[in-house]
């Protein structure tokens, strides 16, 4: 039976819109081991996208795979949590250590933490470390497998770690593409005719310097909005789009200010696009809703005041405007119903509860 198992990584979204980033390598044969690989990408995901602490994750990856997969195969694992502010948070679980390359100092520093490799031993017991600390822009991370670290030429000499931190060292102003493409370049002249023993896998990440400016208008948008100067907002706004990153926050500020400056259309047309990426986001639900009303559009600014209540049922606001909603649809039974909560929510504004007495009085006769 050939080897069917083997490297794998992934990219994972996690809780608190950060990324999880995991590199695996699979130690077994044949269908016991594929069985391990099929399981563990499936388990990873699973628990990454419902929990934020990285022992945890390991801890029950582990135990899934010692409940359901007999046998003699594991795997070791590097897994990280990448938080939009540069915190990072890692784990390893007996896998090869991470590098991380430090753009102020030109030095290199190796990630590891305590962790017994995954799916061998179900002990109660059994606890993994995970540790915190942060990228600066510019600062890499630099993740692998053995297979290119202990790979051998024709005279036994393995190319090694520290090989592999000269060239990023040489390399460190180059993007990260770049990075990799030098250290497979560097190690395909050292293998010479010899075969690959292993499978390869090695890749760079990079806190991009050029996001920094980027977050700084960001952060100007946001000040120009709170100010109410959305025509200083709308500039700001198109040189960022023209940036070229891909944001879906960027139609939610270009909607909030075309909201700001009553042009319901425009502010429609970006908010739409924000709210049907899927962004769980009630500010943008209601600025959506609103604006569907302001547009006389009472059946959509119903079903998108729904959105806005489903993501929290307690706002007053989308209360109401879900109940105005329906009172222009002459709904007046269903219009009480949502005017009440309301007014309930919120007893001291005296249009909540106006409203509520037209519903009732239209539903009276």
């Amino acid at each position: 039976m050939e080897k069917v198992s083997g490297d794998f990584f992934d990219l994972i979204p996690m809780p608190g819109d950060s990324l999880g980033v995991l590199v695996a390598d699979v130690m077994g044969h044949g269908i016991p081991a594929a069985l391990v690989t099929t399981m563990a990408k499936i388990t990873f995901q699973e628990q990454c996208r419902r929990n934020t602490r990285l022992d945890e994750i390991f801890y029950h990856v582990n135990r899934e795979l010692c409940d359901n997969v007999p046998g003699p195969e594991y795997l070791t694992a590097f897994l990280i949590r990448l938080e939009k502010d540069g915190t990072v948070h890692y784990a390893n679980a007996s896998h090869c250590n991470a590098l991380v390359y430090r753009a102020a100092t030109h030095s290199i520093e190796k990630w590891d933490t305590d962790g017994l490799f995954i799916g061998a031993i179900r002990e109660k017991d059994m606890k993994y470390e995970f540790k915190t600390d942060k990228l600066e822009y510019g600062d890499k991370i630099i993740l692998m497998t053995d297979g290119i670290i202990e790979h051998k030429n024709e005279d036994g000499e393995e190319f090694g770690m520290e090989r592999i931190e000269e060239i990023i060292l040489s390399n460190a102003d180059k993007s990260p593409q770049e990075i990799q493409e030098a250290v497979l370049e560097n190690f395909q002249k050292f293998k010479g005719e010899s075969k690959n023993q292993d499978d390869l896998t090695f890749f760079v990440l990079e806190r991009d310097p050029k996001w920094k400016d980027y977050m700084e208008k960001k952060d100007l948008v946001l000040d120009y909005l709170s100010w109410k100067q959305t025509s200083e907002a709308l500039q700001v706004l198109q040189n960022l789009k023209d940036s070229g990153f891909e944001d879906p926050t960027l139609d939610l500020y270009f909607g909030k200010a075309w909201y700001l400056q009553e042009n319901y259309p425009e502010a429609i047309r970006y908010l739409s696009k924000f709210h049907n990426t899927g962004q769980n986001h009630f500010e943008a639900a209601l600025m959506l809703a609103s604006a569907y009303y302001n547009q006389k559009e009472y059946s959509k600014a119903f079903d998108i005041a729904q959105d806005a209540l489903n993501l929290n049922r307690n706002s007053a606001q989308a209360n109401y405007l879900a109940g105005m909603s329906l009172l222009k649809m002459q709904k007046y039974e269903d219009a009480i119903h949502y005017l009440k909560k309301a007014v309930d929510l919120n007893p001291q504004d005296d249009n909540y509860l106006s409203a509520l007495r037209k519903a009732e009085r239209r539903n009276n006769r």
